[in-house]
This record gives structure tokens, sequence and C-alpha cells, in this order.
């Protein structure tokens, strides 16, 4: 028993916490926050250009006939124009050496393609790749030619396919 006027022993003394330690745990805590988030992103992104991967792979077999892309003389000599051909874009162009045509999808990620006129090429708005008239990658992530597409002038009309 204890008398009035004796302290009792009450055990280790609460401590107060060190806001040093306080300030420590809140940054780890949001480190691993950001690190997580950064994470679920960087996975997402990563898969962003397989819908251009499977539309690239499955747009080559594609059954598409005969195309009308217009009158030759609609396209001016070193011109070129996208047009729709087997459910995707075709890019015909009016070349010194005559009139060709390519499946208009970048190699890299999928995007259409155009036709530079000034430059002679062929150019990717994505990425920056680039291709030359014949539709080999010249420079850029590109990493392989573009489809050509046979192509003929019946009546002084581009038909492609």
């Amino acid at each position: 028993m204890s008398t009035i006027g004796e302290v009792l022993p009450q055990g280790p003394r609460p401590r107060h916490p060190d806001p040093r330690r306080l300030e420590s745990g809140r940054r780890d805590f949001l480190s691993s926050i950001v690190l997580r988030v950064t994470g679920v992103l960087s996975a997402l992104l990563s898969l962003a250009p397989l819908p251009g991967v499977l539309r690239g792979r499955t747009g080559k077999g594609a059954a598409g006939g005969k195309t009308d892309a217009g009158p030759l003389e609609s396209i001016p000599p070193g011109g070129g124009r996208v047009v729709l051909h087997a459910g995707g874009p075709a890019l015909v162009v009016r070349l010194p050496q005559g009139p060709r045509a390519f499946r208009a999808v970048c190699t890299h990620l999928g995007c259409v393609v155009r036709w530079d006129g000034a430059r002679g090429e062929i150019r990717c708005p994505c990425h920056g790749a680039r291709f030359d008239p014949s539709g080999r990658p010249v420079s850029g992530p590109a990493r392989g030619p573009l489809a050509e597409i046979p192509l003929s002038v019946e009546g002084g009309a581009i038909r492609l396919g």
C-alpha cells in the first residue's frame, strides 16, 4: 500500500516521438507511393505500342480487292495522297518514274505516314521515322520497309490491289 504523497513507480517513461524520425517515415512513405505509381504508369505505357504492332500483323493478310484511288492527274507530279485500301490507309505517290503505292502505316508503332514532297520522302509524324521513295527506312525508329501495294493505271485512274 502506498501512503499519501508517496510517488509510485510508473514504469518506463513514455517517449515522445523524435520529429526527425517522423519526417523520415513520412518521406519513406511518400517515396514508396511515388515509386509504385511510376511503376504502374511505366507498365501501362510499355503496352501502348501493342495495338499498332497487332494491327500491323493482322493488316498484312487482309483481303481487299481493287481500290480506286482517283485519277492520276489529281496527284501532282512529286505529290502524294493517303487513301483507304483494304480497310487501312495507303499512300499513293506520283514519282518521275511513275506512281507507287505503299501501306501507309509506319513499321515502328503503326502511325499513318505522309508524303513530304519538298524533301521527296515519306515521313512518320509520330516519332520522326523517314522512308525513301521506295519505302525503305532512312532514319528514325522504323523497323522495316513499308509494304508496297500493287498499282495499275487504267483509263487514267489509279487502281490499287
